[in-house]
């Protein structure tokens, strides 16, 4: 029988009867419905817990990174957050976990941190180096240092020396890199050697040097050297815990030799421990510290031999807080205005919390009260006079600018878009 050709409407209308009875039947699934069906609330895990981050990282509204917490079915996990916080992604290296107590950062020293390598607009212009432990062994192997070239999507074990997991038992090393060459990685005390450690690369992680052994001492006033900060491959700064005067160490030669700077505290402030972050510098030498007088941390871990901390080394009215500030590129730091911070700080256990953007931008939290400044301090203002549940506790506040913050909430995360006046909950969901 010859062939008929059929008319085009004909053919169309074939074409268009079979792509609706596909659809209708649920075959081919779209990428969209296929990923959805994977997603799974932050924090509502198998378990029941709902305090999904123990710590995360902001780069833009659409790049974000995360630790997933203790106890949850994202534990150890690395997450990559997107749509302002919204949805997660697990990107953890197969067979690795990062352990208790870590924390991730852009840019600055953490467990886990990323640095933008290339411009472009998504995660993939980011590098990341990671502290881990194998998994399967519950965290007892020596930690491996893992790098990722496009943010998390795929992982390899550079072949670094190990480190002893029982000195990343209470807190993990943290790591920092100023270029995709240049890192640094320090690691906490364990047991009874009191040894603080720091090591770099100049390869990007392949090999590692120590560097410098510190031992905190009581005798010269400092109790526990806590993180610190590159500004460059050359020059960074080293803080933590001390008694009596802040305390800052400063390098010029990329960490092979530090010295100590300390900062002239307010005369009723002189005495009992005091907290100092890390530095932030900004154009033209203007840079910024926040020191947190009257340290009562019971959980933080000191070396041996040092302070334990209490009550009793916090000055009267205490913890307060203020920032150090420098014109000259940290040759000089003096203090502005000290904020009082709620006395019952222990109602938010990590401790008084401050977020520093340049150009003398900051943030301020104490679990229950929120203040923020736009002039290094000089002065602040009280952005909420009563507890903020969605916040409390929270182990994490981060900013991007001047109006789009997050914080951790039960549930995920909190996002404000007016710097921190009003805060919502986002529905957090993380694919499984």
């Amino acid at each position: 029988m010859p062939s008929v050709a059929r008319p085009r409407s004909q053919i169309l209308a074939i074409a268009v009867f079979s792509l609706c009875a596909l659809f209708m039947l649920g075959y081919p699934r779209s990428p969209v419905l296929a990923e959805s069906a994977d997603r799974v609330l932050l924090g509502n895990g198998p378990q029941g817990y709902s305090d999904g981050l123990a710590d995360f990282a902001v780069a833009s509204r659409g790049v974000m990174w995360g630790i997933g917490a203790s106890g949850t079915f994202v534990a150890g996990r690395i997450l990559r957050g997107t749509n302002a916080g919204q949805s997660w992604t697990s990107v953890s290296p197969p067979g690795y976990a990062i352990g208790y107590g870590a924390s991730v950062s852009v840019s600055g020293a953490a467990t886990v941190t990323f640095l933008r390598v290339r411009p472009c607009a998504d995660s993939a212009c980011y590098a990341g180096w990671a502290y881990a432990t194998d998994s399967a062994t519950g965290g007892t192997t020596s930690g491996s240092i893992l790098r990722t070239w496009d943010g998390g999507s795929a992982w390899a074990r550079l072949p670094g020396a190990g480190l002893n997991p029982r000195a990343a038992w209470r807190r993990p090393p943290i790591l920092q890199f100023v270029n995709a060459r240049d890192g640094w990685m320090m690691t906490y005390p364990c047991c009874k050697s009191g040894l603080i450690q720091m090591f770099d690369t100049t390869n990007g992680g392949l090999s590692w040097s120590l560097q410098t052994t510190m031992r905190p001492n009581v005798s010269t006033g400092i109790v526990a050297v806590t993180t610190f900060r590159f500004i460059s491959a050359e020059d960074g700064w080293m803080s933590g815990v001390s008694m009596g005067r802040p305390w800052l160490a400063k390098t010029t030669d990329g960490g092979t030799t530090w010295s100590s700077v300390y900062l002239v505290p307010p005369k009723e402030l002189g005495h009992g421990l005091m907290e100092t972050g890390p530095v932030t510098l900004g154009d033209r030498g203007a840079g910024v510290v926040p020191v947190t007088f009257g340290v009562a941390h019971e959980a933080r871990v000191f070396s041996s031999g040092a302070y334990k901390p209490s009550g009793e080394y916090a000055p009267p009215g205490c913890p307060c807080e203020a920032l150090y500030v420098t014109r000259n590129a940290g040759r000089a730091w003096a203090p502005t205005s000290v904020v009082t911070v709620h006395p019952a700080t222990g109602s938010n256990p990590y401790g008084v919390l401050a977020e520093v953007l340049g150009g003398g931008v900051a943030w301020m939290f104490d679990g229950i009260h929120l203040w923020a400044t736009d002039n290094y301090g000089t002065t602040w203002t009280l952005l909420s006079g009563q507890r903020l549940l969605a916040l409390q506790p929270v182990p994490a506040l981060r900013f991007l600018n001047q109006r789009d913050g997050w914080g951790i909430d039960w549930g995920g995360v909190v996002y404000t878009i007016d710097g921190g006046r009003t805060w919502q909950t986002e529905h957090a969901f993380v694919r499984s």
